[in-house]
């Protein structure tokens, strides 16, 4: 990873497709009108046949590339920045500028979320688990 990562300096992107019960506990879920087992972070369907989708948070993300020797302002980068390039949304996000989405996470120096800001207002922390989770699964 850290080969790659100095070889496509600001065109590195770490992206997830986590399902909606990332985060949640081991369980049953829907996907769809598929039924899904998670156990210990591993989705498949519940009759095994096959996995299910992603439960990789973005703060895991950033964490496993920057255990994997990736600098961490370049894993930064690839979680913020250029994928909002690569969508051309930099723009409106993807950095702390002003004009810019206040939607900021904040880390620990362990790099686990403390707390979220959306639209520049700090979510309980009850309420942290679905600002995490993509729109339509709201």
């Amino acid at each position: 990873m850290r080969r790659t990562a100095a070889a496509a300096t600001g065109r590195l992107a770490l992206i997830t497709d986590a399902m909606a019960a990332t985060g949640s506990p081991d369980g049953e879920y829907l996907l769809g009108s598929l039924k899904v087992k998670v156990t210990a972070g591993r989705a498949e369907l519940s009759d095994g046949s096959s996995l299910a989708g992603s439960t990789l948070t973005m703060d895991r993300a950033l964490r496993t590339a920057v255990q994997c020797g990736v600098p961490f302002l370049d894993a930064l980068a690839a979680v913020t920045s250029t994928p909002a390039r690569a969508l051309g949304l930099d723009g409106s996000c993807g950095q702390i500028a002003i004009g810019r989405a206040a939607d900021l996470v904040h880390l620990d120096d362990d790099l686990t979320v403390r707390a979220v800001m959306r639209r520049g207002r700090w979510v309980p922390a009850t309420a942290a688990r679905s600002a995490r989770m993509p729109p339509h699964a709201k």
